[in-house]
Parts: C-alpha cells; structure tokens; sequence
C-alpha cells in the first residue's frame, strides 16, 4: 500500500511511511486528550523525577 501511494503521489515511500507515522502519532494525541477531557482515561503521570538535581 504505502508503494501505491508514493507512485500514485510521485513522492518516495520514505516520505509516506513518515507522514502515515505522523499522523497516527498525532490522531493518538488527540484521542487520548479527548479520552482524559471526559473522564474516559487518567492523565499521564508527570516525571518530576529529575526535579531540582543538576
């Protein structure tokens, strides 16, 4: 598929498997701060851990 992509888009297939990545990387985001608006999953903890130490 990501072939027939690249040749239907005359761009390398590097570039699509970069740009498909993207956007599920970012369509997870959205979900997930949709998920935490309504009470449907815990926000992520923060790391403090380093917090002060230099």
């Amino acid at each position: 598929a990501y072939k027939e992509i690249a040749t239907m888009l005359d761009i390398p297939i590097g570039t699509v498997m970069s740009r498909l990545h993207r956007g599920r990387k970012a369509m997870q985001r959205r979900l997930y701060e949709y998920a935490v608006e309504r009470g449907l999953a815990e926000p992520a903890p923060t790391d403090n851990s380093h917090h002060g130490q230099l």
